[in-house]
């Protein structure tokens, strides 16, 4: 690649290399010489990635193998968006997908407001073979309108709960949304000199963009889906003796982390306790480390974990 990228897709993955290989398949189809693919693989068993990634040639992408021993997932994030040269930078899961052409987007957008720092879209989902407890469909609509969004209504939507579901609204992460990467370098200096600190990654980088960012936009069309396989955290959503194994795991294998601190302790809506608590859960943190009190949650989070 002769020039940096406008935009690089990040894709970590730890022990789901069936649904790695899948994604990388499907994401190197595109043709633009205007992307960078990081994959980073987290796996017991190395072999198998490389292997599979050694029979690729594509000069856009950067692999990055299996450490020594296994990363904790906020480590794994970590280092794709450190190998990370675009302009923009955004993050799927390796059972997900995210459409390449949201490289035009992000130009088109900027062009139009180049004060643009982050930008989110609608989401579409997908439930794999694996994963299908029950019958469903999906409605597709190709909606146009992209706006600029308020930074006093992301503060109400996602800390104060405002209009939520079974969780607050989130578009803006680089968890499938676009984040600048001048804006993501300079949250590592500004968050304690790391990208992630929180195993629920996700929300967390949600949560510095929503302190530290000013100028959003939102499209209304989607360009990336949300991916579940039998294996997913998000699979184990409704199911407490899973999500309590998960936790568990996760617990031994970091030493606790955030989830350990000081800022937790008497804290009760843990990871474990459902999406909407592993999401109180990271929010408690970043408010509590970073001193950023955000009151009149209450109410709505209750209605949240009703839901």
């Amino acid at each position: 690649m002769a020039h940096a990228p406008l935009l690089s897709i990040c894709v970590p993955s730890r022990n789901r290399q069936v649904y790695f290989q899948k994604t990388i398949r499907d994401l190197i189809r595109s043709h633009r010489d205007d992307i960078e693919f990081i994959f980073a693989d987290n796996s017991d068993d190395p072999s198998m990635m490389n292997t599979f990634m050694a029979g690729i040639d594509d000069s856009r992408i950067r692999y990055l193998p299996s450490a020594a021993r296994c990363l904790p997932m906020e480590d794994n994030w970590e280092r794709t968006l450190d190998a990370a040269n675009g302009t923009w930078v955004s993050v799927i899961g390796d059972d997900d997908y995210i459409d390449p052409d949201t490289a035009g987007l992000i130009a088109d957008i900027v062009a139009r407001v180049p004060e643009t720092e982050a930008i989110g879209w609608t989401k579409l989902t997908f439930k794999w073979p694996s994963f299908r407890p029950f019958a469903g469909n999906m409605m597709v609509s190709f909606p146009q309108k992209a706006v600029r969004f308020p930074h006093s209504v992301l503060i109400d939507r996602m800390f104060r709960w405002e209009k939520s579901t079974h969780m607050p609204s989130n578009p803006f992460s680089v968890y499938h949304g676009a984040v600048r990467m001048d804006v993501a370098r300079a949250i590592r200096r500004s968050y304690g000199g790391r990208f992630f600190e929180h195993p629920v990654v996700d929300y967390e980088f949600g949560c510095k963009v929503a302190h530290a960012a000013r100028n959003f936009v939102f499209v209304e069309r989607p360009m990336s889906v949300l991916g579940t396989c039998a294996e997913s955290n998000s699979a184990a959503a409704n199911n407490f003796e899973k999500s309590l194994e998960n936790y568990e795991t996760l617990m031994r294998e970091t030493g606790g982390g955030a989830e350990a601190s000081t800022w937790m302790t008497g804290f009760p809506f843990r990871g474990h306790l459902g999406i909407a608590g592993a999401i109180m859960s990271v929010q408690h943190w970043f408010k509590s480390k970073y001193n950023f009190p955000v009151d009149g949650w209450e109410r709505n989070f209750v209605a949240a974990l009703a839901l």
